[in-house]
């Protein structure tokens, strides 16, 4: 095969919809090859194959296209769960502590599930917080944090780390969004100074809290049957990788939404936000369809190039077909 050009390091996006964490450190193309394609940050694939270092595994590949990736970066493991697979993969297990109205003894028991979590499922723990400043407040409620690598919110997962469960104490919605996100992320726990600073991530979780059960989570995603029809089809349509940033894509959505509307299908901003987060979506994606929900109840026109320019009766008699059919 003749290396024709070379493409500079890329990240292909991590997504649960069908999950590429990789970096592609050369691009090679058949020297027959027709065409170029075009690959930028959080690039997405329905499938490709992997060419990877000696010794590190190899799948076929394509007959055009092969992706040098560099051997430390993915696990063997992981690479196979990536290739060719169209299941969402599976969020990280999620639990909460109730930061009030004992702190210290709240950050204690974070950090008392951070070491029992390590010491039975095994990987390299780690603790989250806002700032530098946060860091020593947390070792000194609990000591044994001060023995665990820590990050704050600017910093998390820049520097290496292997993968393990994390401990994220006073973290919002962005934050959470975040580590869910992270292909390393075996489990995470968070300690929450107030439930309202994490709605979307209770709602869309339903985490099991720790250290007490006297806590009331948002309600659990409730979908009208033509309204879950109508995302499911628009979550097969849209690139998970990329949210809803391509105008085909965003034109998709935007006539979803606009017809759940107008066919007056109950879809509530945080049922969507929630159901997407559920379903493969990416934290940016699915903050996108929480904020197209709420433009169109609150009547806001949108513009847009793409989607499928079919009239929203239609869109609703498909789907109630779909949902017929369950």
């Amino acid at each position: 095969m003749a290396a024709v050009g070379l493409a500079a390091p890329i990240a292909l996006a991590h997504t649960r919809g069908a999950p590429y964490s990789l970096k592609v450190h050369q691009l090679e193309l058949d020297a027959g090859a027709t065409g170029v394609p075009t690959i930028g940050p959080h690039s997405f694939f329905p499938a490709i194959a992997v060419v990877a270092p000696a010794g590190f595994g190899t799948t076929p590949a394509l007959p055009a296209i092969r992706f040098r990736v560099a051997a430390n970066l993915v696990p063997v493991s992981v690479m196979a769960t990536m290739l060719g697979v169209d299941e969402p993969r599976p969020l990280p297990p999620a639990f909460f502590v109730n930061g009030r109205p004992d702190v210290p003894r709240a950050v204690q028991t974070g950090v008392h599930w951070l070491k029992a979590w390590t010491i039975k499922q095994g990987g390299v723990p780690l603790i989250i917080s806002p700032a530098r400043e946060s860091e020593g407040r947390i070792v000194q409620m609990a000591p044994d944090a001060g023995k665990v690598i820590r990050q704050t919110f600017l910093t998390m997962f820049r520097s290496p780390w292997k993968g393990g469960p994390v401990l994220a104490v006073w973290a919002d919605d962005k934050v959470l969004g975040q580590i869910d996100d992270d292909y390393r992320v075996t489990a995470v726990c968070t300690v929450l100074d107030s439930l309202t600073h994490a709605p979307l991530w209770l709602k869309a979780r339903q985490p099991t809290e720790i250290g007490s059960s006297d806590s009331v989570l948002p309600p659990a995603v409730d979908l009208d049957p033509i309204a879950r029809v109508a995302l499911e089809q628009l979550t097969r349509h849209v690139n998970l990788g990329t949210g809803l940033t391509h105008p085909s894509d965003r034109g998709y959505a935007i006539e979803t939404v606009q017809a759940l509307h107008a066919g007056r299908r109950k879809l509530s901003p945080d049922d969507a936000h929630a159901w997407a987060a559920q379903h493969g979506w990416r934290p940016d994606g699915a903050n996108e369809l929480r904020d197209l929900v709420i433009g169109v109840a609150a009547g806001k026109h949108y513009r847009h190039r793409g989607g499928t320019l079919r009239p929203a009766s239609e869109l609703l008699a498909m789907w109630e077909r779909e949902a017929a059919k369950a």
